[in-house]
């Protein structure tokens, strides 16, 4: 071991490998033994020829070297500790590729010559402000933080940073909630109730929604109503979005008219703006279902949108002996109700019909007070007339 330490306080030149040690220092030399496997035993030379034994567990690494990197081992002694020679040095390594070592030769110049321009533009350094700075700290002097890898505006980081947490907190709240919905199918049903009436928590919102209206949704209706009544404690914008799309969505009428009733006395332009969207819908039964919401929300604002979905025109293709399947809609000019086809090579039919929307004809009387059926020309003279002149009252008793 005595040989050991020598080595490693005294000066190589010409190393071929690095063997760093357990102990924290390392040896360089020539490995004598490279085929021998499984390895017993390191012999190596080291430059001033001395000959080692190394026990396999007194090295952690072994640390092969370039060609270039044991030429430069030779000739580094014999650049002078000057601006000169440690400019010559840097050149040497960056000729032959030797990026780290060219670093510390560009570190030692700067500290010789605080002021040497290339040194310091080779170490990324540029002038800003009349002081030599890097790129991270002309950024930071900027404002500018670094996340995950990239310089932002700490708004965009703390936006990536909450992105993630809701992320997280997403999945942390799937696992629970689909083990409450597993247990209200058993012995822990009082419990699992229990604990989904106490979630009050925004976080938990995207997980609720995922439950209620995504691809692997809850199916049992009266689960679905458990987590909607947590959906509506939350009672933010984005809680009220998720009650919108159960009362549009849902398979179940029980549900979706209860996911409105969360919705009355909500006074929300994004919930009308959700509704009125749904009138636009391809599927002619969201449109009704969207017009009945709007109803049972007693906004006035929504009657435009109506009379615009008095009657819709739709699209349908489907073959001979099957049923029409609706595939796209858009909004009729008058009293429709006529339709038209078109066949290619007896082939598959396209359909294309107007349909006057009854619970949209409701709405517009609901809301009004009038009724000029589905004469959409009348409803608009109706509703420029009216609107000007007076804040129409749509509550009624």
């Amino acid at each position: 071991m005595v040989f050991v330490v020598c080595a490693i306080l005294a000066p190589t030149t010409a190393p071929a490998e690095i063997f760093k040690l357990a102990t924290g220092g390392q040896v360089q030399g020539q490995l004598l033994n490279p085929d021998e496997s499984p390895r017993k035993q390191y012999r190596l030379e080291t430059a001033s020829g001395i000959q080692l034994t190394l026990d396999p567990a007194q090295v952690v690494e072994v640390v092969h070297q370039l060609p270039a990197e044991i030429e430069y081992d030779k000739i580094r002694a014999g650049y002078p500790d000057t601006v000169d020679g440690q400019w010559r040095l840097a050149q040497w390594c960056r000729d032959h590729h030797l990026p780290d070592q060219r670093a510390v030769h560009l570190q030692r110049i700067i500290e010789l010559e605080p002021d040497h321009a290339e040194a310091r533009r080779a170490l990324g350094y540029s002038r800003y402000e009349g002081r030599w700075l890097t790129r991270d700290q002309v950024m930071t002097s900027r404002g500018w933080v670094r996340y995950q890898g990239q310089w932002m505006l700490p708004q965009r980081k703390q936006i990536l940073v909450n992105r993630h947490e809701l992320d997280v907190a997403r999945k942390a709240w799937l696992q629970k909630l689909r083990r409450y919905c597993d247990w209200l199918d058993g012995s822990k049903a009082p419990q699992a109730a229990e604990a989904i009436r106490a979630i009050d928590d925004p976080m938990a919102l995207s997980a609720l929604h995922e439950l209620l209206t995504g691809k692997n949704s809850i199916s049992t209706p009266p689960h679905r109503l458990l987590l909607m009544e947590a959906v509506a404690r939350i009672n933010t914008p984005a809680a009220h979005a998720t009650l919108v799309r159960c009362s549009l969505d849902d398979p179940t009428e029980e549900v979706r008219l209860t996911a409105l009733d969360h919705l009355s006395g909500v006074d929300e332009p994004e919930v009308l703006k959700l509704y009125t969207a749904a009138l636009q819908s391809e599927d002619n039964e969201i449109v009704n279902r969207a017009a009945a919401s709007l109803e049972a929300l007693n906004n006035a604002a929504a009657i435009p949108a109506l009379i615009e979905a008095l009657v819709t025109r739709h699209k349908s293709v489907y073959s001979d002996g099957s049923q029409p399947g609706q595939t796209t809609s858009t909004f009729g000019n008058g009293p429709g109700g006529g339709g038209s086809s078109f066949t290619a090579g007896g082939g598959p039919k396209l359909i294309i019909r107007d349909v006057r929307n009854t619970a949209v004809l409701d709405a517009l009387v609901g809301l009004t007070g009038v009724n000029f059926d589905y004469d959409e020309q009348a409803w608009k003279g109706w509703y420029v007339k009216n609107k000007p002149q007076t804040n129409i009252n749509t509550r009624r008793d």
